[in-house]
């Protein structure tokens, strides 16, 4: 079922109740919560420590990233040194899901050169000694890593710088021997010194790339190890994680509760499938509503149920003075009309309506007959006053039997008469498909101007569907908001199979705020123009 805006505006006036209720049970829940929560928790306590990345640029391979080192924090080796220096209750992965870390923002939201330990505990003491031990075994492993990193490159620039300082020794010896020789100022012994005055300081200037390569190399193990500062320990946390939120639930939940009723509110409009509107009733049956008659409250049974006499001032009284209207509208002068009366199903009101739209016909100066053809539930007799000892099933029972002492008058009605259904049969579909019963039937209704015989539902049993072709046409009762659409849809199909003219429908028990005031006929429907009562058009109907 599709649900248009004024659908949905109808949906929240039947229901605002439940958009104050909702967000009421929630809040309050909410703050019981709460309020339970609070006292039976254990409150946990927050310390903060805050360590300094060096933002100088260097060539290692320790430059790494914020989040790198956030990683590197809740590393196992860090978690265990920082359980080796102080005396902690638990182990290292009990204790990273005690600590957390990240990277602190500037206004802006770009990350500074500052990290910041937080670490969770139940004693706020024990919160402060765990934030200040894995900020410093974190400083530790730092300048540990560095050592690992460059000791191995420092031990090969040692053994080449000892080796270059040998060669050069050798070289110097080598120049010295050779200058003690006799023949110094031979030609050849010439070259060979100045060959190895050559060679010597390429040694020196080797030597001396090498020195200031360890000279860096120095530096830059300096600089790792302190590439991470412990700027700000942790202090004692004065208040515990839960009072120092200040979040009140009462109003989100309150909120929550009112979303949640709206959810609920269309949930139930999109699932309900009862027939609320005159244009949902048209569109099903495809015929036109005649009236739509309102809820009568303390209706009450028996001849209190003939309102069109006992409260003549009702809206109710006034919306059968409309169908009365819309019917005598299809009446053909000086030809009697035979009017069915049904309901999809059981409980929807047919036999009050037909009782009903009998006494305002007669009361219009018509002659008035009502057939009670509901053998399994007969109340004619309990509206108009009168017996069921003897009635319909009687005369279809005994042939011979004549009609009209069966005829009962209502007791509060001039010219209206009724006939009851009689005892119950075992039969009843049976002995109404009889020729007898068409026979009774047009001998009655040729004594009177109008002939409205109240049937059985039409799913309910088959005695309907039977009936359906001997009617001049049958008027659709439906109980607004009770009735579901396939019903109504179904019992309009019924008919229709069985040969029957449907005239209209009749809303019944409409609730005011669920009705829209146009009754539009559905496209192409037109059963009165083609009913042989007479040639009123659908649009000369009396609408609320």
């Amino acid at each position: 079922m599709e649900l248009d805006l004024r659908q949905i505006i109808r949906l929240g006036r039947r229901w605002w109740w439940l958009f104050l209720l909702a967000p009421l049970v929630a809040g309050f829940t909410a703050r019981i919560f709460l309020t339970r929560n609070q006292v039976k928790t254990t409150p946990f306590y927050v310390a903060t420590a805050t360590l300094l990345i060096n933002p100088i640029q260097s060539t290692g391979r320790l430059n790494y990233s914020l989040t790198t080192y956030s990683e590197l924090l809740l590393t196992k080796p860090v978690l265990e040194t920082a359980l080796a220096d102080v005396d902690l209750p638990f182990d290292a992965e009990t204790l990273r899901s005690r600590v957390s870390s990240e990277p602190v923002l500037d206004q802006t939201g770009r990350s500074t050169e500052l990290l910041r330990i937080r670490a969770l505990d139940t004693e706020p003491q024990r919160a402060a000694t765990i934030a200040n031990a894995v900020a410093r075994a974190f400083v530790d492993y730092i300048g540990e890593q560095a050592l690992l990193l460059t000791g191995p490159t420092r031990e090969t620039l040692d053994d080449a710088i000892t080796a270059t300082e040998q060669q050069i020794a050798q070289a110097e010896q080598d120049i010295a021997d050779l200058q003690l020789l006799p023949g110094t100022s031979d030609a050849s012994q010439q070259a060979q010194l100045s060959a190895l005055r050559d060679y010597l300081n390429g040694l020196r200037e080797s030597l001396s790339q090498l020195l200031l390569t360890g000279q860096a190399m120095d530096l830059e193990a300096a600089s790792a190890q302190s590439r991470v500062t412990f700027v700000d320990e942790a202090t004692v946390p004065a208040a515990p994680l839960l009072a120092s939120r200040g979040i009140d639930p009462t109003l989100p939940a309150a909120f929550a509760g009112f979303i949640l009723a709206g959810a609920i509110v269309l949930l139930l409009g999109y699932l309900d499938n009862s027939v609320r509107t005159a244009e949902a009733a048209a569109n099903l049956v495809a015929a036109p509503v005649l009236s739509r008659v309102p809820r009568l409250a303390r209706i009450g049974s028996g001849a209190r149920q003939l309102f069109v006499v006992e409260r003549p001032q009702t809206v109710a009284a006034d919306a059968i003075l409309r169908l009365r209207t819309n019917v005598e509208s299809t009446l053909t002068p000086g030809k009697p009309a035979i009017i069915g009366i049904s309901s999809p199903g059981t409980g929807e009101g047919k036999s009050t309506i037909t009782a009903n739209l009998g006494a305002s016909l007669a009361r219009g100066g018509l002659r008035v007959v009502i057939v009670d053809t509901n053998f399994r539930h007969p109340s004619q007799h309990e509206i108009l006053g009168g017996h069921n000892d003897q009635g319909l099933s009687s005369l279809l029972l005994h042939p011979n039997m004549a009609w009209h002492p069966m005829l009962e008058r209502a007791d509060a009605v001039e010219n209206l008469t009724f006939i009851p259904s009689g005892p119950s049969p075992s039969n009843p579909a049976e002995l109404i498909a009889r020729d007898r019963f068409s026979q009774l039937l047009g001998q009655v209704s040729k004594t009177v101007d109008v002939t409205l015989v109240d049937m059985s539902p039409v799913l309910t049993v088959s005695d309907t569907a039977v009936i359906a072709p001997m009617l001049d046409g049958i008027i659709l009762v439906c109980r607004a908001s009770r009735t579901r659409r396939g019903a109504l849809r179904a019992a309009a199909a019924a008919l229709r199979q069985s040969n029957g003219r449907i005239l209209g429908v009749v809303m019944n028990q409409q609730v005011h705020n669920d009705e829209s005031h146009d009754y539009p006929i559905p496209p192409g429907s037109d059963p009165l123009r083609h009913s042989s009562m007479g040639s009123s058009s659908p649009s000369e109907l009396v609408m609320a």
